[in-house]
């Protein structure tokens, strides 16, 4: 969710990954994070090209899929301001 929200999925720094985190969860070992990644990037979900972090193609989709799939949210007018 953190590379979506960042740059829905365009590509990520670590730091960028690691603030939305503690922003989000707050409660989170830095250590359990670079271990995470070291997963994701071993079993071939997460792509790092140039030190930015990409969610393979077939993930992406399929988490924003079910991601609005699973939104119960009303939807509600915002304003746009430029």
């Amino acid at each position: 969710m953190a590379i979506h929200d960042t740059s829905e999925n365009r590509g990520s720094l670590r730091k960028q990954i690691w603030e939305y985190l503690v922003k989000e969860i707050k409660d989170v070992d830095y250590r359990d994070f670079l271990l995470s990644i070291s997963e994701f990037l071993g079993s071939g979900k997460l792509i790092c090209k140039n030190g930015y972090y990409f969610l393979e193609g077939r993930v992406y989709q399929e988490l924003f899929k079910s991601r609005q799939a699973t939104t119960t949210a009303p939807v509600t007018e915002s304003k746009v301001i430029f």
